[in-house]
């Protein structure tokens, strides 16, 4: 497979919720000649900067909505970032239909994790990360501020990232997705948790004569590996 051409200008899509180091970032592919792509807040942090930025809506022909929701999620962007440019029917697709190639995707996500909304379950970054590590024979993918500068230092020295850089920053993604399924556990263990503080603790059972006994549950044994009733054993709950 031939290495991405380095004819200017390139493209970058930029787009964070950590800004650590974006605008250096964004100026330095600017002196380099390239351009580049933002949306919302990374958009006009770079904007504010005085660097030229095209706005995701100018590359999709639609404006972001449903309340950022929707911002990248379209063919002109992924079509961008996923196109194999060695392969006829995707440069013959590319032209059709107006796709313009991406050559570096630069997201980090949501911390979920840290600051639970629903709001900041990541959909449109992850996509973008997982579609330019796919296609990291042609595609820089960056998820850590740390790794800004060796790019730029290759781009000022070699005029294009090396293919071992490049697979590098594809399989150090999967610690970004890493993060990401974290993310996804614990929202279902507090989503759960809110549940069964709605429906509030279990009724005690109601013995003859009155009285009442906590509830049972079953518990299978932590020896055995089969995964049945017969596994079980009743407990009372304290």
């Amino acid at each position: 497979m031939t290495e991405p051409t380095t004819t200017a200008p390139r493209r970058a899509l930029l787009s964070a919720y950590d800004k650590t180091g974006m605008v250096e970032l964004g100026r330095a592919l600017v002196e380099l000649g390239w351009e580049l792509v933002s949306s919302g807040g990374t958009a006009r942090v770079l904007a504010d900067a005085g660097l030229p930025v095209m706005a995701t809506e100018d590359v999709t022909g639609f404006p972001e909505m449903l309340g950022h929701r929707v911002v990248t999620l379209h063919p002109a962007i992924h079509g961008g970032i996923l196109a194999d440019r060695t392969d006829p029917s995707h440069v013959e697709d590319m032209a059709t239909y107006g796709v313009t190639a991406i050559d570096l995707v630069a997201v980090n996500l949501y911390p979920f994790s840290s600051e639970p909304s629903i709001e900041l379950i990541d959909i449109g970054g992850p996509a973008m990360v997982r579609g330019a590590a796919k296609n990291h024979s042609q595609v820089t993918v960056l998820v850590d501020p740390a790794d800004y500068e060796v790019v730029l230092d290759e781009l000022r020295a070699e005029g294009a990232v090396s293919a071992s850089t490049r697979r590098r920053l594809a399989r150090d993604r999967v610690r970004s997705h890493r993060r990401l399924r974290r993310s996804d556990r614990r929202l279902v263990r507090r989503r759960r948790s809110r549940r069964i503080g709605r429906r509030g603790a279990p009724a005690p059972h109601a013995a003859p004569g009155g009285h009442s006994h906590p509830g049972a549950a079953l518990r299978r044994e932590p020896a055995s590996g089969r995964r049945s009733l017969l596994a079980a054993r009743r407990v009372l709950l304290g």
